[in-house]
């Protein structure tokens, strides 16, 4: 039996809840007229605040959308409406949060029962936290460390789906392109299993650029022709940011639309506006348009897709420069399907393009093409789930502790959870030593010179290491005041220490999953392998730290 009562998708765009059942999740309509409630508030004259499909009948001008993009971007001040209403990001992302509860309460879900979520994969522990922390307000009992990568929800839905609509047990190579609202992620995984998929994560990767950012284009489109067939220049008139609302509403059901049809009209939703003129737009329109962004999409797989094939080597910089230059389609061979989800996934040219890398991949949506919006929450919601999964970086941070000259033990990360090990150009320079890298340099009040790495989960809770088959929390190393301490993470799971007392060189095989549960230890643990360190790894139960007087 699952450990949680519902998934909870906030997404970008929609709003989305399922309940783990038997066979595939069941989606609980928490919106008007739809399954999925809008993730959208809106600002009264009052300050108060409605939320999704209330905050739709609003006055456009009233209407915050995509306030998860405050996560993502990174914003921490007000979100401010066409009307010139602001109200606290934080504040507009707990209202929505808060709205699920309440649907939540009102189907008869356990409201103290755990609540599994979902997150772009390229968001950091410190987004993570900060998602877990409103829905902790909102009342929601959802933890930070079960945090569920969209991609991987879609990989969970995907082979579930083929196992109970197709009949059909999957073992292969695939590709998932998440596009939604506010981001997109990629990622390349192996999924086998008979019973229950067992899943590795050989590469994710993401952009903030997506459906938003389309509509943007659009609306910008949509005025250049106004200028250039009729000689209307809008951004000139008072009204202009009513009015460029409008025109991106407009533009946000004018590509719905052309993910289906050939042709539709452009045309402004309120009457007082309706003296401006119609214009029809084309899909090639739409994908002249999208072309800059869609090239950073294409990029973002080619990149993602060449991390699969780097992981796994080890070799000089003079071979991997060469490996660097192998065509990507010849590197992509062995994926065998394209995994479709998110709604901006149905757009006719991206299924092209990606046909252009992977000619030979089976195309399929995660579930059904109508359902795209629904994936992600039918993968995060999954009784079944999986029975092993391993990822492609770490998702707990690396600490370093010490003791200052008042015996007091200090910490400070060397390593953050799911920071990237390295950057696109490097990847592509043929860099043979993708990885995080980083000095620390120890403070002046160190006492002992003696000092410790362990891990701990974003939500703060310690991780197990098995060195060599002997259980630690802790690898004890030395340091001295003056002389910098080299840590490293390598893209193909090597760790390098440089400390006092030499080097200490491990590697981690797989970055695993770490699943909690409330009152229980960690399902797993981190297995590590001793490649040949100088300096003697002291594994004890206890830190050593703490006995050392």
């Amino acid at each position: 039996m699952a450990d949680f009562i519902y998934g909870l998708d906030f997404g970008t765009s929609t709003t989305l809840m399922a309940i783990p059942t038997d066979g595939m999740p069941r989606i609980i309509p928490i919106g008007r007229d739809n399954n999925w409630m809008p993730s959208v508030v809106s600002i009264s004259r009052d300050n108060s605040i409605l939320v999704g499909d209330l905050a739709t009948d609003q006055n456009h001008v009233d209407q915050i959308r995509s306030p998860k993009t405050a996560i993502t971007n990174e914003i921490f001040g007000n979100l401010r409406a066409p009307n010139g209403r602001e109200v606290d990001a934080d504040k507009a992302i707990l209202s929505i949060l808060l709205e699920a509860k309440k649907s939540a309460d009102e189907n008869g879900l356990d409201p103290d029962g755990m609540v599994r979520m979902s997150c772009p994969a390229m968001w950091t522990g410190e987004q993570r936290l900060r998602l877990a922390n409103l829905a902790n307000l909102a009342g929601i009992n959802t933890n930070v460390d079960a945090f569920l990568d969209e991609p991987i929800g879609a990989c969970v839905a995907w082979w579930w789906n083929n196992f109970y609509k197709r009949g059909r047990k999957t073992s292969d190579r695939i590709l998932v392109f998440d596009l939604g609202g506010g981001t997109l992620d990629i990622a390349v995984a192996d999924i086998y299993g008979e019973t229950t998929p067992e899943i590795t994560v050989l590469a994710a990767r993401g952009i903030s650029i997506a459906g938003d950012s389309l509509d943007l284009k659009l609306a910008d489109y949509f005025e250049s022709r106004l200028i250039s067939e009729f000689a209307i220049d809008i951004s000139n008139r008072e009204d202009y940011s009513i009015l460029r609302n409008l025109v991106i509403r407009a533009s946000r059901k004018i590509k719905e639309t052309l993910s289906v049809f050939q042709n539709a009209i452009y045309e402004l939703e309120d009457p007082d506006y309706s003296f401006l003129p119609k214009i029809e737009i084309s899909q090639t329109d739409l994908e002249m348009v999208y072309r800059p962004d869609l090239d950073r999409a294409i990029n973002c797989v080619k990149t993602t897709i060449r991390e699969t094939f780097f992981k796994n080597m080890n070799r000089n910089s003079e071979e991997m420069s060469v490996f660097a230059k192998i065509p990507i389609e010849e590197i992509a061979k062995d994926i065998h399907f394209v995994v479709l989800a998110g709604g901006m996934s149905q757009i006719p040219i991206i299924k092209e393009e990606l046909r252009k890398i992977l000619p030979d991949a089976i195309s399929e949506h995660v579930t059904e093409a109508h359902e795209a919006t629904e994936a992600i929450v039918k993968g995060v919601a999954n009784r079944n789930e999986f029975s092993d999964l391993n990822i492609h970086r770490p998702n707990f941070n690396f600490f370093i502790n010490w003791k200052d000259d008042h015996q007091v033990i200090r910490s400070e990360i060397i390593y953050p959870a799911f920071k990237p090990l390295y950057e696109d150009y490097e990847l592509f320079s043929g860099n043979f030593l993708l990885g995080h890298k980083m000095q620390w340099m120890p403070p002046r009040n160190i006492r002992g010179g003696r000092a410790e790495i362990y891990l701990e989960s974003v939500g703060g809770r310690r991780t197990t290491m098995n060195i060599d088959g002997r259980s630690t929390q802790h690898i004890p190393i030395r340091i001295s005041r003056g002389k910098n301490i080299m840590f490293s993470i390598y893209l193909d799971g090597k760790i390098m220490i440089t400390h006092e007392d030499g080097l200490i060189s491990l590697r981690v095989r797989e970055w695993p999953y770490i699943r909690w549960q409330a009152g229980k230890v960690p399902s797993n643990q981190i297995y590590i392998e001793n490649i040949g360190s100088e300096s003697q790894i002291d594994v004890r139960d206890k830190s050593w730290l703490y006995y050392d007087h």
